[in-house]
């Protein structure tokens, strides 16, 4: 094994979360200051990539944003640290289209750990449903 890239993507600071999306080569970084996407380039002849950042698209500049899925190609789901909403992101629309909050118990403070997995067996139209975790249990959503 050999290390083949070492980069710091513009613009992000301290990348929480990294997502493969849908769009060829295309990753997507959940950082201390919001959502950004790049591309990467390979050199076949040198054995070697690029991190080529997306300058112009950005979700929830200056947030902390810690965790994210794409569920379906070009929408997303987003957790933001010490929000009790979870944000639905349709990249094709270039806009959030929804925020929904996580039901945080009564006289808890808002979580700061969260994951998003997609349920085994998940198909976008016959069985579209994500699996979320916070500090105070799971919950099953229906995207």
């Amino acid at each position: 094994m050999r290390k083949v890239l070492q980069t710091k993507p513009l613009k992000v600071n301290t990348i929480f979360n990294i997502i493969m999306t849908t769009r060829k080569a295309e990753i997507c970084f959940c950082g201390y200051n919001g959502m950004f996407f790049g591309k990467l380039k390979r050199d076949p002849s040198k054995g070697t990539f690029e991190l080529l950042m997306s300058l112009t698209e950005t979700y929830f500049a200056d947030r902390y944003v810690s965790r994210g899925i794409e569920y379906q190609p070009d929408k997303f789901v987003v957790c933001i640290q010490d929000d009790e909403q979870f944000y639905m992101v349709d990249r094709s629309k270039k806009l959030v289209t929804a925020k929904i909050s996580w039901g945080i118990p009564q006289h808890c403070a808002n979580s700061f750990n969260f994951e998003i997995y997609k349920i085994p067996g998940y198909h976008p139209k016959k069985f579209p449903f994500l699996l979320m975790r916070d500090d105070y249990g799971i919950k099953v959503f229906n995207v």
